[in-house]
């Protein structure tokens, strides 16, 4: 028996007989005499073939030849049809969450590409709905998503949106195929921003988005509060001294005074809480100038042309001054309103009454002083008053005496003050509760003295919070952050905040940044408060002394954690992490509760170098990184990190060299 020519009598699995052909190639296998049996296999050879003539346009044909033991033959045919083999598309997906920018992969990945080889895709760029597909020949892919899309920013958690492309693939004779690739875009939690009060904050949680969490707002103390209804009466010196008496810039008291009350002014018809005023001036005696209820930008300008009109003359009043301002919060005062009183003066009462009696010159008596107390007692049972002296004409050892502020319980004090005027010498006695007045040299304190109730900056206390930040790659400062850096003009008031000058305004510096340098007046939104945190972060860090016992908990994703002063607990969660520590600092005693080796990092943000950390040594027992860091009061701390889970035999070189980071 021959197959194409070839004895295939004695054909085998082991010795088969081989016939090649242009379109593939036929292996005999076995042959069965008594059956008359030919088993074959047929390999297609790869190479493209025509089948413009249709599927019977390509066979192979093997003439097959058989002869008995009497020597009778026959002959017939083996053919073997090659149909074409086109390839098959089969719609693909893929999905990409709604903070990423982009995702890849290949459309080939469940594609039947058939035998006709090379297999290409027809590529190109696609723009879609909500992103742009770059589309390779070789199936490869990658699909951008434009974050900034409104639709897409506009997602919520759980919600989806889906962008569609279409795709052919083609074989080497020309055949193809479409199918669809369908780009599923996941929404998240918009990213937050959460601040905590300075009180104790037992639970500040963070979303699924990248989240900002403060554990404490900082700031000031300060006179007005933010939201709440005040009346307010200005209590303005305007005796001879005030236009005599010069700054080292040549400026008058009284000019000081009134440039300094046109800032606050303005300040209070912006306040977000109702506020009533009364402009009182004192000189000989006391007169109301101005009396505006529900003080706004309407009608703040009658206030400004007042404080403006001032001129100084005549002796010096407490008595009558101190008298009329309690008789105007008597009429004003009604639930849900502070009442409080900016006291400016550059000397001690030199007469007393309605009409200015017991005038003696520009020296001091005791009954004028006398009488002021007593009307001044009056007054701070219905006021808090913030005494404010200009440093030439006044002292605090009187001038406390007519002032209701203290960062400590008031008391009972008794001062003997000897007034020289020429050769008399007047011996007076001051007596009764002593406030903390402020006493002024220059502009800026004056400033500050009306804006926090003091020339210096007193920060307002931090507590002990626990913040956990949840999915996203989250930042979380334990108490406040540092904003003292931040420069920015409030264009309503014409107010200048300069870096350095405006220190311990915490978070509200940063609402007031981004509304007058970005937003042209306009609130700050969350994304822009979020947005500048995370590119600015290690510009925020607040190097101040005291500071809560808090717990940051970073969740997944790849956390930045902050705990500032205080003896702070740590844990990254899952990603790569970064603790981050200020050496020169009140850092405290830290412990970082799951340090992960080769992922996480301790990050010292105000060092350049390993050689800058103070004091460094490393306990392989106790897993701790002992410091010490000379904070910005001067006072040199002791500092440690604890890495709970740290394997053992690790040195201080080790420890700086593959876990520490240094940014500087």
């Amino acid at each position: 028996m021959t197959v194409g020519g070839k004895d295939v009598t004695s054909a085998s699995a082991s010795n088969p007989v081989v016939i090649k052909t242009d379109n593939g190639i036929l292996s005999i296998n076995g042959y069965n005499p008594s059956k008359g049996e030919v088993t074959y296999t047929y390999t297609e050879n790869g190479r493209s073939k025509d089948h413009s003539g249709g599927d019977n346009s390509v066979v192979d044909n093997f003439i097959v030849r058989v002869k008995d033991a009497a020597g009778n033959t026959g002959m017939d045919m083996l053919d073997i049809k090659i149909t074409d083999t086109a390839p098959t598309a089969v719609n693909d997906s893929n999905h990409i969450g709604e903070k990423d920018t982009s995702i890849s992969g290949n459309v080939f990945a469940n594609d039947y590409t058939g035998a006709d080889t090379p297999v290409t895709v027809i590529s190109g760029n696609q723009n879609g709905h909500y992103g742009k597909l770059v589309l390779g020949t070789d199936g490869h892919y990658t699909y951008v998503l434009d974050n900034d899309n409104p639709a897409v920013k506009a997602l919520n958690n759980g919600e989806k949106l889906t962008d569609s492309f279409t795709y052919t693939v083609r074989d080497a004779d020309g055949d193809t195929s479409t199918a669809k690739l369908n780009i599923t875009i996941d929404g998240a939690d918009n990213d937050k921003i959460k601040i905590g009060d300075n009180g104790p904050n037992p639970h500040i949680q963070g979303g699924g988005g990248n989240d900002v969490l403060i554990g404490d707002t900082g700031g000031t103390e300060t006179i007005i509060t933010k939201g709440e209804n005040y009346n307010i009466a200005i209590l303005l010196d305007t005796s001879n001294s005030m236009a005599n008496f010069r700054t080292d810039d040549g400026y008058s008291y009284l000019q000081m005074a009134k440039a300094s009350l046109l800032k606050l002014s303005k300040d209070l018809a912006n306040h977000d809480g109702k506020v009533n005023v009364t402009l009182m001036t004192f000189n000989k005696t006391a007169h109301q100038v101005v009396d505006i209820r529900d003080l706004n930008e309407a009608n703040v300008g009658r206030l400004l042309n007042s404080i403006v009109a001032q001129r100084g003359h005549g002796a010096t009043n407490y008595d009558d001054a101190f008298h009329d301002t309690a008789s105007w919060f008597k009429h004003v005062t009604k639930p849900g309103y502070n009442n409080v009183t900016y006291f400016l003066t550059d000397g001690e009462p030199t007469t007393y009454g309605a009409n200015g009696r017991g005038q003696h010159g520009s020296y001091v008596t005791q009954r004028s002083v006398n009488a002021g107390l007593h009307s001044f007692e009056k007054l701070a049972k219905v006021s808090d008053v913030h005494a404010v002296g200009f440093a030439k004409g006044v002292q605090q050892n009187t001038l406390k005496y007519f002032d209701t502020t203290s960062s400590k319980p008031l008391h009972y004090e008794e001062d003997v003050v000897t007034h020289i005027h020429g050769r008399r010498h007047v011996d007076v006695v001051y007596h009764g509760q002593a406030g903390e007045a402020s006493i002024i040299n220059n502009p800026q304190e004056l400033d500050a003295a009306l804006q926090r109730g003091s020339s210096t900056t007193v920060l307002d206390s931090v507590s002990n919070d626990t913040l956990i930040g949840g999915e996203g790659n989250d930042i979380l400062f334990g108490d406040t952050i540092n904003t003292d850096n931040l420069s920015w003009t409030n264009h309503s008031t014409g107010m200048t905040f300069e870096a350095g000058k405006h220190n311990g305004m915490g978070s509200e510096a940063l609402n007031e940044f981004i509304r007058w340098s970005e937003n042209g007046g306009s609130a700050a939104t969350t994304e822009q408060k979020v947005d500048y945190i995370q590119k600015h972060w290690n510009e925020l860090l607040d190097n101040r002394a005291d500071g809560g016992n808090d717990t940051l908990r970073g969740g997944d994703g790849d956390d930045i954690l902050f705990g500032g002063a205080g003896n702070d607990v740590l844990a990254g969660g899952e990603g790569d992490d970064k603790f981050v520590f200020l050496a020169n600092s009140n850092s405290g005693h830290d412990q970082i509760l799951d340090f992960q080796a080769g992922s996480d990092k301790v990050v010292f943000a105000d060092l350049v170098s390993p050689q800058q950390l103070q004091g460094a040594v490393w306990n392989d027992q106790t897993h701790t990184l002992s410091f010490t860091g000379v904070g910005t009061d001067g006072a040199t701390y002791q500092n440690s990190i604890t890495f709970s889970g740290m394997s053992s035999g690790e040195t201080l070189n080790s420890i700086l060299e593959n876990h520490v980071e240094f940014l500087g």
